[in-house]
């Protein structure tokens, strides 16, 4: 009773389902990378990287498997950048990516080599910057990943299993500008669409959970003139908005688009700033993340952080 409330009360005994992990891993790499520019216009990266990985699962529990897991990965980066106009240039690359999968899967993928992650990523796009008050960033790319781990629906203590192949495909813009003296405002955009290619249990084609087909957010922000009688302080304020997603990998349900709206204001001195953030101005109510209906997490409310930075 919240107009008259009982204190003293020994709070109950928590019950339900528990699975304690002991999972170790050790991991080692290295790696090189070169750039160099066999053109006058022509910038060229490129680079190699090696991993190992041991993970010892000593999991002593229903479903733990007590075994140690090897994986050895090369993995690659290359890039060109190619100058075509004064501040106007196009690049292109391609990288290749290895991830472990520690720790929570399911028995039976654990028994079935427990293989990582691996990807590959394609990018083109072009860049503006006049080293001035103006630069503009256009990109499209196609991300594909294999052995992804995704939540187990038929688990019942949070364990995940292992998705055959997804994939996204999209473009993304960023624009930043000096609008007039002292006013700087940076706007950006994705589109991404992102679908199940390989599946034994989720239907193929079927959208990725937690990746919105729209997103994009605008900030402005404006410092005083040094030389004013505001010198040193600065404002901001932005909004950014998540458009709809699939909350699990069926698309079963979606969670809803959301606007939020937050602000800045400091004061800089010498080595000294002083900034007071606002999160969530108007106190919106979001879900940013689910995995089954079960299990969608809300957004933070509205929000005040105040903060003082020295700087030696």
């Amino acid at each position: 009773d919240l107009a008259n409330p009982v204190y003293g009360i020994r709070l109950p005994t928590i019950t339900g389902n528990s699975y304690p992990f002991d999972v170790a891993q050790t991991s080692y790499s290295v790696f090189a990378q070169q750039q160099f520019q066999p053109a006058a216009r022509l910038h060229l990266t490129a680079g190699v990287r090696f991993d190992r990985v041991r993970e010892a699962d000593n999991t002593v529990a229903a479903g733990g498997n007590n075994f140690v897991t090897n994986n050895d990965a090369t993995t690659w980066r290359l890039g060109a950048a190619y100058d075509l106009w004064g501040p106007l240039a196009a690049y292109a690359s391609y990288a290749t990516s290895f991830t472990p999968n520690v720790g929570s899967l399911n028995l039976t993928d654990q028994i079935a080599a427990h293989p990582p992650e691996t990807g590959d990523q394609y990018e083109v796009g072009l860049k503006w910057n006049d080293g001035k008050r103006f630069s503009a960033n256009l990109g499209i790319f196609q991300l594909t990943r294999q052995n992804v781990a995704v939540p187990d629906p038929s688990s019942a203590v949070g364990l995940t299993r292992l998705s055959g192949e997804q994939q996204s495909r999209g473009f993304d813009i960023d624009v930043t500008a000096e609008v007039v003296p002292n006013l700087n405002v940076v706007a950006t955009y994705a589109y991404v669409y992102a679908t199940v290619l390989k599946d034994t249990v989720n239907p193929i084609g079927a959208t990725l959970n937690n990746v919105p087909r729209h997103q994009g957010s605008v900030w402005a922000k404006y410092d005083f003139p040094a030389d004013g009688f505001l010198g040193g302080a600065f404002i901001g304020a932005g909004a950014s908005y998540v458009g709809g997603r699939a909350g699990d990998l069926k698309n079963t349900f979606h969670l809803g688009d959301y606007t939020t709206i937050d602000g800045v204001a400091g004061w800089r001195w010498e080595h000294v700033t002083a900034q007071l953030n606002l999160k969530n101005l108007l106190d919106r109510r979001f879900y940013v993340y689910a995995d089954r209906p079960a299990r969608v997490y809300p957004g933070e409310p509205r929000a005040i952080l105040a903060t003082v930075t020295v700087k030696f």
